[in-house]
């Protein structure tokens, strides 16, 4: 049962890690269009959600981890 929930965890964090994506992926070619005007600016943005996105990555990677070593919640 708690192996259930782990990977339920999993999934709802790889949706959010997905949103996230979007989002950064939506952020990253508006910036496309003005980076050729506003290089720091673009830059200092994307700087911003990575850490967002590898906090995400990691905790997922924590779960799977979990789930394969079959530990208990």
């Amino acid at each position: 049962m708690k192996d259930e929930t782990l990977q339920s965890r999993i999934v709802r964090v790889q949706r959010k890690r997905c949103d996230i994506c979007k989002e950064r992926d939506s952020i990253k070619k508006r910036l496309d269009a003005t980076t050729y005007f506003n290089r720091p600016l673009a830059v200092e943005v994307l700087d911003d959600y990575k850490e967002q996105i590898a906090q995400c990555d990691m905790f997922v990677a924590y779960l799977q981890r979990r789930v394969e070593a079959g530990e208990r919640e």
